[in-house]
Order: structure tokens, then sequence, then C-alpha cells
């Protein structure tokens, strides 16, 4: 091997030392939104469950994950066109069409909020003959939407759909349990309770575009 030939496998060594050193980095979306699980708190600083479980997983792996917030249709836009390789997200059989899931690290219901001025409850059943706001890509867009285009509002965030709600413009507005709760508490929504509970319970998973298996499956060893 000449010098030349020398220099250029030198220089790949060293080049694959530093990728082993500084690991490969993931670019994740974070829900700005979804307290407990992953959320923007004070100043800033990205905080919940799914954060310290990246940590976690980073510590054990050759990843590095850069996390980026915002928001959820922001997220599902960013895995789709490829500049973001890792959401988090509820698994259905219709997604796996579009996405490849971990297996599962936490699992989600769905609650209906209502104005607390209305006069009755109302319950999955008869949801579809009053006006609702849904989250766009969210698991309650895809459960409710189908047939009462009409009476719904697509809001980009949890905030918007609790603001339609909190002023009447909409009857209900359904969404995850526990980030709906912790919202109500950030933003001081007194006037605004549950109708319906525990709704559609599902996995909620590390996800990624169809041809990221190598991804998933490692993180799925991380997850054992």
């Amino acid at each position: 091997m000449d010098n030349r030939g020398f220099s250029r496998l030198l220089l790949f060594a060293i080049f694959a030392i530093f990728c082993w050193i500084n690991g490969e980095e993931i670019h994740v979306a974070i829900d700005a939104e979804y307290p407990p699980y992953e959320f923007v708190g004070e100043n800033g600083v990205i905080a919940g469950f799914i954060p310290e479980l990246l940590a976690e997983i980073e510590k054990s792996s050759n990843f590095t994950f850069i996390l980026h917030p915002m928001s959820w249709p922001e997220a599902v836009e960013s895995l789709n066109i490829g500049t973001i390789d890792l959401i988090s997200m509820i698994y259905t059989e219709e997604r796996t069409n579009q996405y490849i899931f971990s297996e599962p690290h936490s699992r989600i219901d769905q609650s209906i909020f209502i104005n607390s001025d209305h006069p009755h409850l109302i319950t999955k059943d008869d949801i579809k003959t009053h006006s609702i706001a849904l989250q766009k890509n969210d698991i309650s867009y895809e459960q409710f939407y189908s047939g009462i285009d009409s009476l719904i509002q697509i809001v980009d965030t949890k905030r918007e759909g609790f603001h339609l709600l909190q002023l009447g413009e909409v009857y209900a507005f359904v969404t995850a349990t526990q980030p709906g709760l912790y919202l109500l508490k950030q933003y001081d929504l007194e006037n605004i309770a549950i109708s319906q509970v525990g709704l559609f319970p599902q996995n909620f998973c590390f996800a990624s575009i169809k041809n990221n298996t190598t991804l998933i499956n490692t993180i799925n060893e991380q997850l054992v």
C-alpha cells in the first residue's frame, strides 16, 4: 500500500472512531404539549417520561438523540418528509401501513371534555350529534372524523381545542386523558369537565418510517 492509500485508510479509521464515540444522531420530534409523557416546560426546557427514557437508551446504545419540540401536526409531517427520524405515536393497524413501531413504552386512552356550563354529559355513542374539536393527526381525529365532518373544527394544538371549548364554540373536545388533565391545570381552565373517560386504550410506541427497521430494532433491544 502506498502512502496515499495508507492516508485514506487512516482518515477512514479516524472518521469511524469519531462516529462510534459520538454516536449516530437520531432526530426526535417531541410533542410540545403532551404532558406527562413529553412537553416543553418552564423556560423552554424539554421534559417528561419520553425524553427521560431516550436519555437512558442513549447511555446503552450508539445513538445520540436530538430533540425537536413542535406541535403534533408538525411532528407527523416532519416524520413523513424525513426531517425527523423518530416520534412517539399511538399504535393502530391502519398506521402500520405507513410506519414501523417499537414495542410499547406506555398506554394511552382518550377522554371527552366539555364545558361544565353545558346541561348534559355526552358519550362516544352520541358525540356525532354535537359540534366537537379534534386535533389534526391525533388518534381522536381518526376515531371520530368519519361521518361528522360538518360538525368538526380541526385544531393544530390542544390549547386551541380547549380555548374553543371554553368559549362555547364547540360542545366537546376529544383528546388524550392525562395530557388533557395536565393542560387544564396549566392553563387554569376551571369551567371544563370530563364527560367520558378511558376511551380507546391503546399502546404508545416509538415510530419511524418503514425503512428504519434498524433504528426500531435497536430501540426494542433497549426497551426489554
